[in-house]
């Protein structure tokens, strides 16, 4: 069972880093398009 909890922890890490960096990009960070 641990490893389902595990795996649910990472997932929702990398959703919370995907919007951190779409965040950073949409309000015109460091990143220049």
């Amino acid at each position: 069972v641990w490893f389902i909890l595990t795996a649910i922890t990472i997932l929702i890490g990398i959703v919370l880093g995907v919007i951190t960096l779409v965040k950073k990009a949409s309000s015109g960070g460091s990143f220049s398009n």
